[in-house]
């Protein structure tokens, strides 16, 4: 089933095709009977593939061919296969996506996210505290936030004494996320 009858060099290079005995979905085992297009419809898959030890992204359009005269020989099995004709075959097209994917994500991970740090009871702490203390609470406090921010290239802006704005990019949010919960409770 989906046997491979013809190839052009670059799919002969990337897969490492020698000879027309393998079926597509020993190339790429993501593919299954079940994706094979039929007459109507096409079949766009997008999926990660191993590719000579490296990770690359593919899209795969499948689309089914009409046939009329062709040898017996390289005709597919309906049986095997699917194909919902005897004189159909498959046509399949690989578009390397790797490097718009990348793209993608790194556009992604850069985009901003604004955020506004509140320090709860903060006032009232200070307002216990003797003069030469809270100039130190302050301090400290000012040195945690500001040190935490510059671990994840955030930009933070004091606005109040217990108020403060930053701005991150969106691959930090997981951090923001994690410190929300863990340390903010």
């Amino acid at each position: 089933a989906g046997r491979i009858l013809w190839a052009n060099d670059e799919f002969k290079d990337t897969f490492e095709l020698s000879d027309y005995k393998k079926s597509i979905m020993d190339l790429l085992p993501e593919i299954k009977k079940e994706d094979f297009p039929t007459v109507e419809c096409d079949m766009v898959l997008h999926f990660p593939v191993l590719v000579n030890k490296e990770e690359r992204n593919f899209q795969v359009q499948m689309r089914v061919a009409s046939v009329t005269e062709l040898d017996e020989s390289i005709l597919w099995n309906i049986e095997e296969n699917g194909v919902p004709d005897e004189n159909m075959l498959i046509a399949v097209y690989l578009y390397d996506e790797t490097e718009q994917v990348a793209l993608r994500k790194e556009n992604q991970d850069q985009r901003l996210i604004t955020g506004l740090l509140y320090i709860d009871n903060y006032e009232e702490a200070l307002e216990t505290m003797d003069e030469v203390r809270c100039s130190l609470l302050t301090a400290l406090v000012d040195r945690k936030i500001n040190k935490y921010m510059q671990s994840i290239d955030a930009i933070v802006k004091k606005l109040e004494k217990d108020k403060y704005i930053f701005v991150f990019q969106q691959k930090y949010f997981l951090y923001i996320l994690l410190l929300r919960r863990d340390r903010f409770r």
